[in-house]
């Protein structure tokens, strides 16, 4: 039961973007947030969940008054109602068209934000995000890839956002470059901060 599609065509790129409820995980009224690209004017298509959890809509009440998406030039931005029970709030998302390009959603298993802030002096927070519950290493490194701190040391973490805060003095780094690292069994990100 796929319901209250929105689309929109990314004019830089080609791509098209849509937004919709989707209850393919469940056998009852349980609803979650889908969107999917298409990179070939609409032969084949990739989905992918963006909704962090399910949600109950009461269905004496509409609520797709604000679905929309916007892109522009990869910079991909969808907004959704959600109406749980009959609680009614507006989602958005930010999604991260660099994943998309290296493998589907399904596959990639997560995402490493930006420290913030960046550059910092004491302590800064490390954001990311996985798309299934993974055995990760998160790790500070040197310029030349050295291990200096392990945050997380091969440990599973479950499905959803995670935040780790950082204090740089703690750990005696003095100003400078470093690299800060997302690592499951099958992929990696590294990403650059800046300690002053």
């Amino acid at each position: 039961h796929q319901f209250l599609t929105w689309m929109a065509l990314d004019q830089a790129t080609g791509f098209l973007w849509f937004v919709f409820y989707d209850r393919r995980n469940y056998n009852d009224n349980l609803t979650d947030v889908f969107m999917a690209v298409s990179k070939d004017g609409g032969q084949s298509f990739e989905n992918f969940q963006i909704s962090e959890s399910p949600f109950v809509p009461n269905p004496n009440v509409f609520f797709g008054d604000y679905n929309n998406v916007t892109a522009f030039d990869n910079i991909v931005r969808p907004i959704w109602t959600r109406l749980h029970n009959s609680e009614l709030s507006v989602w958005t998302a930010l999604i991260d068209v660099q994943t998309i390009g290296i493998e589907s959603f399904e596959q990639a298993e997560f995402s490493l934000y930006q420290n913030y802030p960046n550059p910092f002096s004491t302590k800064t927070n490390i954001k990311y995000k996985l798309f299934r519950e993974s055995k990760i290493s998160l790790k500070i490194l040197n310029v030349y890839g050295q291990e200096l701190v392990s945050l997380i040391e091969n440990e599973t973490r479950s499905f959803g956002r995670h935040i780790v805060e950082f204090d740089a003095k703690s750990y005696g780094l003095k100003p400078g470059i470093y690299l800060f690292s997302l690592v499951s069994e099958q992929r990696s990100i590294i990403k650059k901060m800046i300690v002053n």
